[in-house]
């Protein structure tokens, strides 16, 4: 992992390359929520009240970075983001995840509230 030049421990570039991937699979999200997509709310079934189905949008987001498994945590974080940015574009304000995220694909009906 390190070697010795000079004197001075120096980082091997697969150890970097490793850091850096456990760094970026931790759980950051990648997905940039767009305008009033802070504005939709993910429920449950039970909570769609007075509300019309506009649709539905499968989401796909990486669940490994290399041979670095990403969290469900991560992955779901990411598939929500998604799926708020497509309600916002087709006028909905509640997702509802139909099936709980998978190798990165999720699926979220979308709705109208009023």
């Amino acid at each position: 992992m390190k070697s010795v030049i000079g004197g001075r421990w120096q980082f091997t570039k697969p150890f970097l390359v490793a850091v850096f991937l456990s760094l970026a699979a931790s759980g950051c999200s990648w997905i940039k929520p767009i305008q009033g997509a802070e504005q939709i709310e993910l429920v449950t079934v039970q909570e769609i009240i007075s509300c019309q189905k506009i649709g539905a949008v499968n989401t796909s987001v990486l669940s490994n970075v290399g041979f670095i498994e990403r969290s469900s945590e991560a992955v779901t974080e990411n598939s929500v983001a998604l799926a708020k940015n497509e309600a916002v574009r087709m006028g909905g304000n509640r997702i509802v995840a139909v099936q709980p995220p998978e190798d990165g694909h999720m699926r979220f009906d979308i709705y109208l509230c009023k």
